[in-house]
């Protein structure tokens, strides 16, 4: 599945770009809903964190773009080490942007972003 091998090379890259310490890194997948595709990619996430030895939370957005928005701005401040997310209903922009804001590494996947100016980096 496609999916599942970006999942696992986007963890390893949050994990490379977490700066290591004596501590378990965290980390927050952001999912739209709790439909079949997206347990799967929780699954294939909680995998590839597990591998790594990272504490994976996964946070459901209920279909919600406004509470997946509340929920990084929360889970950011509150201190994660990375978070995982797709640009659900067009918010990737300012998810990215409350990451950088945060210095908070951050991985999109399945969504293109609608604009240049927030390009991977």
């Amino acid at each position: 599945m496609k999916i599942s091998f970006f999942i696992i090379i986007a963890t390893f890259w949050l994990a490379a770009a977490i700066p290591v310490n004596a501590q378990e890194l965290e980390i927050a997948l952001f999912i739209p809903r709790n439909d079949t595709f997206w347990k799967r990619v929780e699954f294939f996430t909680q995998d590839a964190a597990d591998d790594l030895g990272m504490r994976l939370k996964v946070y459901s957005a209920d279909d919600k773009p406004d509470r997946m928005i509340e929920q990084v701005q929360s889970v950011v401040k509150a201190g994660i080490d990375g978070i995982i997310f797709p640009s659900f209903q067009n918010i990737g922009e300012q998810i990215l942007q409350i990451s950088e804001e945060n210095r908070v590494p951050a991985i999109l996947i399945n969504s293109p972003l609608l604009y240049a100016d927030h390009l991977p980096r």
